[in-house]
């Protein structure tokens, strides 16, 4: 993505974080304010499943993991 963002002679910061966390979240946003000014777009491209297990045979962690990264993970990016 940044490559073609980039290839098209604008500008771009790419970060690989941890979408739960959302104090590198906010780091992440203060270092693209400050390098590039405000965000007008932002993608969450985070998502797990537990691919093949029914909801009832999920372990607490596979079920916090998957909420933490594809809701908590989400709206912290928005």
């Amino acid at each position: 993505t940044r490559r073609l963002v980039e290839a098209e002679g604008r500008r771009c910061l790419a970060a690989q974080i941890a979408v739960r966390d959302l104090g590198a979240q906010e780091a992440f946003v203060a270092d693209v304010a400050a390098d590039l000014g405000p965000i007008t777009l932002a993608v969450a491209n985070a998502g797990i499943s537990v691919t093949g297990t029914p909801i009832e045979m999920m372990s607490a962690q596979q079920w916090n993991d998957m909420i933490g990264i594809d809701l908590t993970g989400v709206f912290y990016t928005i």
